[in-house]
């Protein structure tokens, strides 16, 4: 039987405080493991995500499965495939972390997700990082979010609303909370590098000879989420091993993938 295992290791307890826009709900404590997430909230997402999910894991004769522990306080998501057993590992701790918003929680869902369904580039049956970014905004929070009311309305940066404009393609609300969702996991990137905080507004210039395979810098990742975002593909066409261009934007089309991680 085939076992597949990815360790997408967001280890974030370091992260300093940047915030681009007001939490999505009140802080319940000074305690940066408890942002006033609420278990009942978490669960009614991971319920949602398998609503939307199984029948398309179903329709590739396998079956969805999420292990769920909101006393679990790891900041951190897994993903694997088991033969024909697709597996999400979620701690309550992302959800509860105090510089995470929903949109952020449910973007890293999307991305673990993208390891399983990103297709290529990747190691059949796992998808690399940047692709599974690039899955991430490109299909499953155009999926998500419209099914998913916000917890409280968000006030979109400046950044955010110049990135969004004359993107009809998207549903209204999605650009916005995908990326204040993107913005929220900058931060977590550029620590880890000890880099500078990425923007919407100053892209990577950085053009790679080889794909890569592990997790491409923190503007980088960052304008993948965008790229996701801007690619109007349909989101019905799944992404494929046995085709790099199925369901995506290539080249030099408007949401293609970021050459900064990405060579073909």
């Amino acid at each position: 039987m085939l076992f597949s295992l990815l360790f997408s290791i967001l280890n974030y307890s370091n992260a300093p405080v940047h915030t681009s826009a007001p939490l999505n709900y009140v802080r319940a404590s000074e305690n940066k493991y408890d942002n006033g997430y609420s278990e009942d909230r978490y669960n009614e997402v991971l319920e949602l995500i398998k609503t939307i999910y199984s029948p398309l894991i179903q329709d590739r004769n396998g079956s969805f499965h999420i292990m769920s522990d909101w006393s679990d306080g790891a900041v951190n998501m897994w993903a694997w495939k088991w033969g024909s057993e697709y597996w999400l590992e979620i701690p309550g701790g992302m959800a509860r972390y105090h510089l995470i918003n929903e949109e952020a929680f449910v973007l890293s869902i999307c991305h673990e997700l993208g390891h399983l369904l990103g297709g290529a580039p990747g190691k059949d049956p796992i998808s690399y990082e940047g692709q599974s970014d690039y899955f991430a905004s490109l299909k499953c929070m155009k999926r998500v979010m419209p099914q998913l009311k916000p917890l409280v309305k968000l006030q979109s940066s400046p950044e955010v609303k110049e990135a969004c404009e004359d993107l009809s393609h998207v549903k209204t609300g999605v650009c916005e909370r995908t990326l204040e969702g993107a913005l929220r996991l900058r931060s977590y990137y550029a620590e880890l590098e000890k880099a500078l905080k990425p923007s919407l507004l100053t892209p990577s210039l950085s053009i790679v000879s080889t794909t890569m395979n592990a997790h491409p810098p923190a503007q980088c990742r960052l304008d993948t989420f965008y790229a996701g975002i801007e690619c109007s593909a349909d989101i019905n066409e799944p992404l494929d091993f046995s085709d790099i261009g199925l369901g995506a934007c290539e080249g030099e089309e408007k949401g293609s993938r970021p050459r900064c991680w990405f060579y073909n």
